[in-house]
């Protein structure tokens, strides 16, 4: 009822003022009026009159679509996910929607008329002022990030995006839409956390990590293929990667692949050599994974390689190693195979004897009786020095024998070495001589040199003949090591048994000039203690021509770290 008394009030009104403008012009009909006249003007006024009914229902039905339009836009209005204000030039609230409202925590009527630097932190009113500025300046949409305050006092990110504009009184008016962005600053925060946490991973291996196309072309590649391939990784970048793999072992390795891309197995590991651009040669092992694209096509692959070449090394040394010891084994198989066969005679020999003294002891003579007594004796002086040797070198070959090494006077230890086979030599009337300074003197275990010296000198008896010469001698060599040497005038020997001499797994022996048994146990033995003390044992010899052995020792123990290492 309220509304049609306004319509009919603004009728009258509307009437008023038609007879007041009508008056204004002065119509004025022509007197008098004939009835077709009448009846025409009639009919003008119809239609006049249903051409403003038809007006009148056009503005009305135009009210009320402007009336839903703006009911929408109230609802767009309050209802965006986003809030909406308007500012006056002095930073005064003028308008707010809902959501404004909702997000700074006030009613909507509580906002108008309040400065927004209200709800501007205080520690982001600087960037407030900078983003208002330019926008006053340049007049262009500005945008920024800050923190604003809750009326509550909590604060949140938000983003704020601005344009300037007029107000129906041409008043410059700033209309601003921010949003509460702390979600997606609280995801940027994990997403640099996670990428700082990555890029440590990543950066901080030792393992080379990379990632190629399709085409088998660097994406990516970790700080550590400066180690390995002499390339900081921005230049790795679109090089293929097998450029860095060993040409020996790039055939292998694509087949390898190609096997592995068939095989539908997951990860793919192998094992080839890195050739860095320095001539380096690294051993590494990979482990690689396909990434797919959303089609579930191949788009590229991720690896890492861990250097190997450590554990190649010692693989390699661990298997040296083994031949070494399997040789080894062997050799000392072969060995004892010999050392029994070679204390057989010599108790072959000594029990012959006994079991002919046990039958015929009776009718023996007296001379007869001696004569087998002192064949007794060098049998079971011969094996008692087999024996003797052999036990020496079982005990060195398991570090039993102490190694006490001193500076000691020479020939006082020679004089006492050749007390033992004197008694052989004067049976074979092989003449002795030996030049030794008085005061030379070396640094050596004493026991071990007497042991060197007294196998050298009764292998010298044993192939001297009856009536030859032995000559013992040392001096100082270039080194400043002392070199000592056995020489005889004995059969010598030929190439074929110098080569063999120091060997564990070739039979060298042969009997002397009077049927003396030797075994060869004793070179070795002398070879073992000589290279105890750094130094090193030699022959030179020609059949019938005797031989001559070296050896040296050194002089003191400076020379003797430096030969041997020991302190």
């Amino acid at each position: 009822m309220e509304n049609d008394g306004n319509r009919s009030g603004q009728a009258a009104k509307l009437r008023k003022h038609a007879e007041k403008i009508i008056q204004k012009k002065s119509v004025q009909l022509q007197e008098p009026a004939s009835p077709e006249e009448i009846r025409q003007m009639l009919h003008e006024l119809r239609v006049h009159q249903i051409e403003l009914e038809m007006q009148n229902e056009e503005l009305r039905r135009t009210q009320l679509e402007l009336a839903a339009s703006r009911a929408h836009y109230f609802d767009f209005y309050n209802l965006a996910p986003v809030g909406y204000c308007t500012i006056s030039e002095q930073g005064l609230i003028l308008e707010a929607n809902l959501y404004a409202a909702t997000l700074l925590g006030v009613v909507p009527d509580a906002l108008s008329r309040h400065p927004v630097s209200r709800f501007i932190h205080k520690e982001d009113q600087d960037i407030y002022y900078l983003f208002r500025k330019k926008l006053v300046k340049n007049g262009e949409p500005q945008t920024c990030e800050l923190r604003m305050v809750k009326e509550n006092g909590t604060s949140f990110r938000a983003h704020l995006t601005a344009t300037g504009a007029q107000d129906v009184n041409g008043n410059l008016v700033c209309r601003i839409v921010f949003s509460d962005i702390s979600d997606r600053k609280r995801a940027e925060h994990a997403l640099l956390e996670s990428r700082a946490q990555y890029l440590n991973l990543v950066e901080g291996t030792p393992d080379l990590i990379t990632r190629v196309d399709a085409d088998g072309r660097f994406l990516f590649v970790n700080h550590t293929a400066l180690e390995f391939c002499g390339l900081a990784p921005e230049e790795c970048i679109g090089r293929l990667a097998f450029d860095i793999i060993h040409p020996e072992d790039r055939a292998a390795t694509a087949n390898a692949f190609k096997n592995w891309l068939k095989s539908g197995i997951e990860v793919f590991t192998h094992e080839n050599r890195l050739a860095g651009i320095d001539g380096r040669v690294y051993h590494m092992a990979w482990s690689i994974r396909a990434e797919y694209d959303e089609s579930g096509h191949v788009c590229g692959f991720a690896s890492t390689a861990r250097d190997i070449s450590k554990r190649k090394q010692a693989e390699l040394e661990i298997k040296l190693k083994n031949d070494e010891l399997l040789k080894l084994i062997a050799e000392k198989d072969k060995f004892f195979s010999i050392i029994a066969h070679d204390l057989r005679s010599p108790l072959s020999a000594f029990l012959g004897l006994t079991q002919s003294m046990a039958k015929a002891l009776p009718g023996l003579q007296m001379a007869e009786i001696q004569k087998i007594a002192v064949n007794m004796r060098n049998s079971s002086a011969n094996l008692f020095r087999l024996l003797e040797n052999l036990l020496d070198w079982a005990r060195m070959q398991q570090g039993l024998i102490p190694f006490k090494p001193e500076e000691v006077r020479l020939l006082p230890i020679l004089k006492e070495s050749l007390t033992m086979v004197l008694e052989p030599a004067q049976n074979k009337q092989i003449d002795m001589a030996y030049e030794i300074p008085d005061g030379m003197e070396v640094f050596a275990d004493s026991n071990m040199l007497k042991t060197v010296i007294r196998n050298l000198v009764s292998n010298a008896v044993k192939f001297t003949p009856k009536g030859g010469k032995i000559s013992i001698s040392a001096n100082v060599a270039d080194d400043k090591t002392i070199e000592i040497s056995v020489k005889d005038s004995g059969i010598g020997m030929n190439s074929a048994i110098m080569d063999n001499l120091f060997r564990l797994d070739v039979r060298t022996n042969r009997m002397g000039t009077e049927g003396e048994l030797s075994t060869g146990i004793g070179l070795l033995l002398c070879k073992e203690f000589v290279e105890k003390h750094g130094g090193g044992i030699w022959v030179k010899s020609k059949e019938d021509k005797g031989a001559v052995f070296y050896f040296t020792i050194p002089s003191h123990a400076q020379t003797a770290m430096a030969q041997s290492g020991y302190s």
